[in-house]
Parts: structure tokens; sequence; C-alpha cells
């Protein structure tokens, strides 16, 4: 069966399906769907895809699937996912190490649902496991309240939940994010077969989507991958792997995109002018405040049964350094983007990882005719733009008003001052942040209204917070 086959990885599970019933949110391996935008994708806690075979989803639609503007609904992903790759010392050896949501060969998955601090056990199916384990959206009204707050220090995820509204506003990216944290699996089998990448190695997964505009057809998708033992770990390698689908599982193809500044792939077939394409795209490769981003080391297609069956494979396949462009033979194609670094990561350290899966209507003409390859590259390229400029808001073409729902700012773009309206009139505090998550000032409304001086402020967009909202508005100051 192909779900025996899967080459999915870690902290992501996405997958069109319904959403789960009354019994099955009940489950500590809880999944949750995004409700706004063309996409249909699905997010569980434990790390692994469901597919045709589990009796909760439609059956028609074993992966991801996008509700095409054109008409009709295509199936694009049937999974995907990351690894997480590296060398540890064992016996005085270095031995290559893996950590995997979903093992192909023998259906098997490393990680669990947890929560960010290491108090669950393998299996807690108790109450206040499913509470930690919860897939988090950000329209949830429903407490604990949506969990990654925008800190001093950047988005995070704080546990407690007594301190999440002092931490911080809530973080959104899009319209709508789905949230889950993954942990490595039970540290008493660590400790045991000495394999594993590290005990308590700990993955928070955020989804991104938009209403409208071009955001519609993209999903954002941010790790951040916490190495929580002491071992230091050597060549560490995160890559994402994905098995696109277009509609049929045995006649897909792919074709790298690129120039100098982006780096993407295209899933299509050449059996049907009218088929979707599928876009992927590497944000950002593994990196952090004190590393360098390694960018994308590895660009490889692969068939179903080239799926490497150990350890040792799995790394070598991470690290081959291979940069495939050509067309893809016809069959049932596979995509591994890799970030190798032969930088070491210390025990506590954390790495991040981003990338965007988007989806392009077929004009019509023969597969991936060159007009066509040109709208998959420019799409990559609008996307990486806004990413790196901090303006993924703009996907959703809505003109840059600041407009959200019970707020609005004018003027945006501004130079000195800009003034945000509130439909209280009672006194709140309004917060400015800048890219990095880090507050830049506060401002007190009167009457409705708070005078927001942008003075003294680097040239860039930042974020506007006030508190009730679940969005922020984005303001572009100018000099």
């Amino acid at each position: 069966m192909k779900h025996q086959l899967l080459f999915t990885l870690l902290a992501l599970g996405i997958l069109g399906c319904i959403e789960s019933n009354s019994a099955n949110a009940q489950d500590y391996r809880m999944r949750r769907t995004n409700s706004v935008g063309h996409w249909v994708m699905n997010i569980e806690n434990e790390g692994h895809f469901y597919n045709a075979d589990d009796s909760v989803f439609h059956p028609r639609f074993p992966g991801a699937y996008w509700q095409n503007p054109q008409g009709g609904i295509d199936t694009l992903i049937f999974g995907g996912g990351i690894w997480i790759a590296a060398k540890r010392r064992v016996a005085g050896q270095l031995q290559a190490a893996v950590s995997y949501s979903y093992e192909p060969n023998r259906a098997f998955d490393i990680f669990v649902p947890g929560s960010t601090i290491n108090d669950g056990i393998y299996g807690d199916t108790s109450q206040p496991a499913r509470e930690r384990y919860k897939v988090y959206r950000s329209t949830d009204q429903t407490l604990p309240v949506w969990p990654v707050r925008l800190t001093s220090t950047g988005p995070h995820y704080i546990d407690d939940v007594s301190q999440r509204v002092s931490a911080g506003p809530p973080f959104v990216v899009g319209d709508e994010d789905l949230f889950a944290i993954y942990k490595d699996s039970d540290p008493n089998q660590y400790l045991a077969t000495n394999t594993l990448l590290a005990a308590g190695v700990e993955v928070r997964s955020q989804l991104s989507f938009w209403r409208t505009g071009h955001g519609a057809d993209v999903v954002i998708v941010r790790n951040e991958i916490i190495h929580t033992a002491a071992d230091t770990l050597f060549d560490p390698v995160v890559g994402l792997a994905l098995d696109g689908d277009i509609n049929k599982p045995d006649d897909d193809r792919l074709q790298g995109v690129s120039n100098e500044a982006v780096h993407g792939a295209v899933f299509y077939t050449d059996q049907s002018t009218t088929d979707p394409y599928l876009g992927v795209v590497m944000l950002s490769g593994q990196h952090n405040s004190h590393r360098q981003d390694a960018g994308l080391t590895t660009l490889k297609y692969w068939n179903i049964n080239e799926d490497p069956v150990n350890d040792t494979d799995r790394f070598n396949f991470l690290t081959s350094g291979a940069w495939d462009s050509r067309t893809s033979a016809v069959g049932d194609a596979r995509l591994l983007m890799a970030s190798a670094s032969h930088e070491m990561l210390l025990g506590f350290d954390t790495l991040y990882f981003d990338y965007a899966l988007y989806a392009v209507p077929s004009s019509g003409k023969p597969a991936l005719d060159p007009t066509d390859s040109a709208r998959v590259l420019h799409f990559a390229e609008e996307i990486s733009n806004d990413y790196g400029t901090g303006k993924l808001s703009h996907l959703n073409g809505v003109p840059m008003q600041g407009s959200v729902s019970s707020f609005s700012v004018y003027p945006n773009p501004a130079r000195d001052w800009t003034t945000v309206t509130l439909s209280s009139q009672k006194s709140e505090i309004v917060r400015l942040f800048d890219i990095m998550g880090r507050e830049v000032g506060d401002f007190v409304s009167q009457s409705g209204r708070a005078n927001i001086d942008l003075r003294g402020l680097a040239t860039g967009s930042y974020f506007l917070r006030v508190p009730g909202e679940s969005s922020a508005a984005v303001i572009d100051h100018l000099h």
C-alpha cells in the first residue's frame, strides 16, 4: 500500500480531509483542518499523515487538496514533512541519526504528541495531556487560547496558560494559522538504542493560510526545532520531503525552477493540460540568531522504489549535494529539499526551517510550457520576497490600509506619524513590534484613537497590535 511507502518525516501533517469529529477531537492524536483559502490541509499532533485508509476522512482525498478557482478539486499532495538528521558520538564513534514522523518502510514514527516541556510520557491519553497536545487554530475562542505569543524576543509558545496574556499579543502570520507541537519518542527508548537524534527533541510547526488574493493559493510552513539534550550534534541537516500527487500517483513529474535568488521545484503531470501545478520553495534553511542560513544544499528527485531504508542511507540522502533540475521521469515523483551545515549544533540549541507550498492553475497549454514555468517561478519570487521583507500580509491582495476588523490605520505607508482608529472608545494599549518580534513602542488610545510616533525608527515594516485582535496591521514606515 502506498501509505506504507510514504517518505514523510517530522513536524508537519498535511492532508485533505474533513474536520475530525467530536470523538476524535478527544483523542490525544488530534488533528485540525484549515477553513480559509483554496487549500484544504490537515495538521495533526503526532507527525505522520493520514491517508485514504483512515476512515475518519473522506476516502476520495488521500492528501492535501486544492480547490481550483477555475472549478473542481485537485489532489496535489499525498504527504510530506521534514527530517532532522546529524551525527552523534556513540561509543567513541560518530553515528548518523535521523528523526522523522513516518518511516516509509515500516510505517513507524519516532515523534509523538507533546508539549514543549518534557512532562508527557509516550502514549499519555489523560485529559491534561489532551489539553497540552491539542492542535491549535489561531481563531480558536476556547481555552487554552492561541498559544504562540509575540514576546520581546520573538514569537514563542508559552506552555503556562496563566502566563500567555502577559507574555505578549497573539502571533498570527496569515488570516488563519494551525499550530502543533511534536517531540521525539520515549526517552527510555532513546537511551536503550542510542540511535535516535536526541532525547526530547521538540518541533513546533505553524501553517499559515490566507483568505483572499495570491495568499489563498499559498501555505507558509514555519518549523522551530529544539534540541533539548546536552550532547553535541555534528553535520546537522534539515530537509523537506514531499510526495506530490497531481490527481493520480503514477503520472507525476518534477522540474526545478530557479533564478539567482530563488530555488524551487514544481510538480506537474504531462498527461493533462488542465491539472494545476504544485510549487515548492524553501524560504530559509536551518538557521538561528547565531548561525548563518545554510540555504538549499540538496535538491533531489526520486521515485517510490528509491526510498532510503536506514539512518545511514537517509543521512547520505540528505547530504548528497545533488542538484536535480532537469525534468524527472514520469512516475510516483518525490522531492527532497535539504539544508546541511558543518557547524555543530550544541545542546539546548534551536534551529528554524521554513518553506512554502503554492498552487498555480494551468493555462491550458502543454505541460510546463515556458509561459507556465515563468508563472510558477514568478510566484515563488513573490512569496520569497514578501517573506524576506516581513510583508507576508501582502499575499492577501488587500490594500495595506491596516484595516483589521475593529481598527484601522491611516496613513499607511507613513513617515513620522500614523493614527490608529478603534471601534472601542475605551482606553487601550496599542503596541508596535519590528519584524523580529521586538516591541519598539506602546501607545495609549483616547476616545478611540491612538497616535503612533514613527520618528526614530528604521525604514521598514512593523506590526501593530490591539488587545483582543488575533490579527496585526502591517505598517510600512518610510523616510
